[in-house]
């Protein structure tokens, strides 16, 4: 004898739908190796320090 009936679980999870999860625009970094996002940062910031650059010689 089966202890569940899993047509009834199935149908009633499929009553509102079976959704994804969420995924998120910015995954968190939280677990990553630090030496990675050492490297991100100091990336990051030339990158924005190239494009200060290049739109103040677009003016």
């Amino acid at each position: 004898m089966y202890k569940y009936n899993f047509s009834l679980i199935d149908r009633k999870a499929h009553r509102n739908g079976i959704k994804k999860p969420k995924t998120y625009r910015c995954p968190s970094l939280k677990g990553v190796d630090p030496k990675f996002l050492r490297n991100q940062r100091h990336a990051k910031k030339g990158t924005i320090a190239a494009l200060k650059k290049r739109r103040e010689e677009a003016k």
